[in-house]
């Protein structure tokens, strides 16, 4: 199984770099035995200790290596969601709200580790060999995101918009029945 080892150097505590928003990190907890414990009581001794699962999309290699704090420091959102006990998706745009994508591709790049819209058009050349057309999704997606990215501020305007209707909606309700409670009252 391959290891990563993490310089604290290069990762500063308010820098992520670009490539891990697309990897799929969890934290998980796995019994190692204590040797000392162990050979101290006779019996094995097991004390729970953090782990932490790296997984690229577009690859089936998994790594998983002991997580220490440079490993914390690193992905935040994901430890922090590990420590409450919360799950640890990946964030973005699932492949199932795709609409050009069929339950079959979307299987076929589930095999491959890849979830989320951005981990497909941010998977590295090296394996977009994996699978036939995933060149064309790709870059399907890289398109998708850079639409999605331009209509942003017209989408939140539209959000505004819609509020506003609702709340003048319901101020003009609340007008209404002022103005028949005061008719009620002159009568």
């Amino acid at each position: 199984m391959p290891t990563i080892e993490y310089d604290e150097k290069i990762y500063a505590e308010d820098q992520m770099f670009e490539d891990d928003k697309r990897l799929f990190v969890t934290f998980f907890m796995e019994a190692v035995q204590d040797k000392v414990a162990s050979a101290r009581e006779g019996r094995p001794i097991f004390v729970e200790k953090p782990n932490i699962r790296i997984i690229t999309p577009g690859s089936r290699d998994v790594t998983v290596v002991r997580a220490h704090e440079g490993y914390q420091k690193r992905f935040p959102r994901q430890w922090e969601r590990f420590i409450k006990q919360q799950e640890q998706s990946v964030d973005g745009t699932p492949l199932e709200q795709v609409p050009w994508l069929t339950v079959g591709v979307i299987a076929e790049l589930k095999a491959v580790n890849c979830c989320t819209l951005e981990q497909l058009a941010g998977m590295s050349d090296t394996h977009m060999t994996k699978m036939m057309g995933l060149i064309g999704f790709k870059q399907k997606a890289v398109a998708y995101l850079a639409a999605a990215k331009e209509a942003a501020p017209f989408t939140q305007m539209q959000a505004q918009l819609e509020q506003r209707d609702v709340e003048i909606s319901l101020l003009k309700q609340q007008v209404q029945e002022l103005v028949e409670l005061a008719a009620k009252k002159k009568e």
